[in-house]
């Protein structure tokens, strides 16, 4: 955090700046949070692909940029991975906003418990030699591969698309804490305040969107920094009239499983065994899930700043 704010300081200058690192230079006594939240279904996919955007998020890689194409297509700081059964249809969806930066540590650090949460959430078949790289780090630690199988073609334990980072989140409220100038006036809009600042990308529905909320709060004369402990958060599902076979209500599917209702870190949509349907029985406004991208559609993801 303290590289953005030197960053940020050689723009604006020493001391000047509204984006503030809290262990360096604690925050007020009356300090408040604020979360910014967006829908958590790719904006960029949905413009593209205006026949297929469902097809498109779901597929497992074929992330276009970057050459990391085995990443998913997925780009708000929502990930998804879709099960299906012997049918063809869904029987459990996965979802997911933590950030690679910490399963990169837990790895290095804590390689076991790195290995059971994978066993407890991805498979029981996991093995630690499945999660590295066939390299050492500089500390002769095995190197962690993000995009091992289970969190590409067989599971989805984190975030993997490139801009889905906790370091691209930081650096982003830092650079919309600049109050930016045009002709003389104050630059006031979502898109031309991430054109001018060059921070993300303005084809998505979170980037544009938390500069812009940062940017006014800073306009305002606040003082800024990501909330602690830093990361993305599911902080709302829509499961308004989602319905079983029978019509009784659905909601109890969709489980958090990680993190807490305000702060979820990852939900899992699944129907017990026990029970004569599945996940793709499940009804949402009358039509029954084909795609995980339609349950991504009704959730919104958050980041929390203080203020």
């Amino acid at each position: 955090m303290t590289d953005v704010v030197d960053w940020e300081e050689a723009i604006v200058g020493l001391g000047r700046c509204q984006f503030y690192n809290p262990e360096l230079n604690p925050p007020e006594p009356d300090v408040a949070s604020a979360v910014v939240h967006w829908n958590g279904f790719p904006k960029r996919v949905r413009s593209e692909f205006p026949e297929t955007y469902l097809d498109v998020a779901d597929r497992k890689d074929d992330w276009p940029y970057d050459d990391t194409p085995q990443a998913r297509n997925q780009d708000e700081y929502l990930e998804w991975y879709v099960y299906k059964n012997m049918e063809g249809k869904i029987r459990r969806v996965d979802f997911t906003v933590e950030g690679p930066e910490y399963w990169y540590y837990l790895h290095k650090w804590e390689p076991q418990t790195c290995l059971l949460l994978y066993r407890e959430f991805i498979s029981h078949d996991v093995k630690l030699e499945d999660l590295r790289l066939d390299e050492k780090d500089d500390d002769g630690q095995w190197k962690y591969n993000k995009y091992n199988k289970w969190n590409t073609t067989s599971g989805c334990m984190h975030l993997n698309c490139p801009p889905n980072a906790l370091w691209d989140e930081i650096r982003l409220a830092g650079d919309a804490s600049i109050i930016r100038e045009k002709n003389g006036s104050t630059v006031t809009n979502a898109l031309d305040l991430i054109n001018c600042s060059q921070y993300g990308r303005n084809t998505r529905n979170s980037d544009p969107h938390i500069g812009d909320e940062v940017n006014s709060l800073c306009r305002a004369g606040k003082r800024i920094t990501v909330g602690n402990p830093v990361g993305l958060y599911i902080v709302d599902v829509d499961t308004g009239g989602w319905t079983t076979p029978s019509g009784e209500y659905a909601s109890k599917y969709m489980r958090l499983v990680r993190g807490t209702k305000e702060r979820g870190l990852r939900y899992t949509l699944v129907v017990p065994d026990n029970e004569d349907f599945c996940v793709g029985d499940i009804m949402i406004g009358g039509d029954p899930i084909a795609y995980g991208g339609t349950v991504a559609q009704l959730m919104n993801i958050g980041l929390v700043a203080e203020v």
